[in-house]
């Protein structure tokens, strides 16, 4: 497993399929990128070939693609038909889910089915329910994220 701080990805390969978690807790949004000529340059050379059979060419132009920067950023590890993504964010976090508004449209060409939105009320409830009876430090962790990252 790798974890790259950077982006706030948790990316884990698991025999020959790659999985990716991107895990949005606190954030506005899904971050922007600058139109300067390095991330022009990187859409030209590193994004857009790894994206140009999985999304519409649309999304490959350079407004749309640096508006949803960390979206479709996130994405481009999918060229294998194999690799997953799973975005997991606060139902409560309403600019969050609705920046996500616009996922169906960007998956529709190739990823409908290899990219997944779980929320983190859900993800939280099952692991809860999971450790119910096991140890105590596990239930207490939980207890204080849900605190933390689950606004009531």
């Amino acid at each position: 497993m790798q974890s790259d701080a950077a982006l706030g990805d948790l990316r884990a390969s698991l025999e020959d399929e790659r999985t990716q978690l991107r895990q949005q807790l606190t954030e506005l949004g899904f971050g922007a990128a600058e139109l300067d000529a390095r991330h022009r340059d990187k859409l030209t050379q590193v994004y857009a070939p790894r994206l140009a059979t999985l999304v519409e060419p649309k999304w490959l132009e350079a407004d749309a693609f640096f508006r949803r920067y960390q979206l479709l950023r996130s994405l481009c590890y999918l060229g294998e038909p194999q690799n997953l993504l799973f975005i997991v964010l606060p139902r409560a976090n309403q600019r969050l889910v609705k920046a996500l508004e616009v996922l169906p449209d960007i998956t529709a060409r190739a990823l409908a089915d290899r990219v997944r939105v779980l929320y983190l009320e859900d993800v939280v409830a099952k692991i809860k329910s999971l450790a119910r009876a096991r140890d105590e430090a596990i239930r207490a962790h939980y207890r204080e994220f849900d605190e933390k990252y689950l606004p009531k």
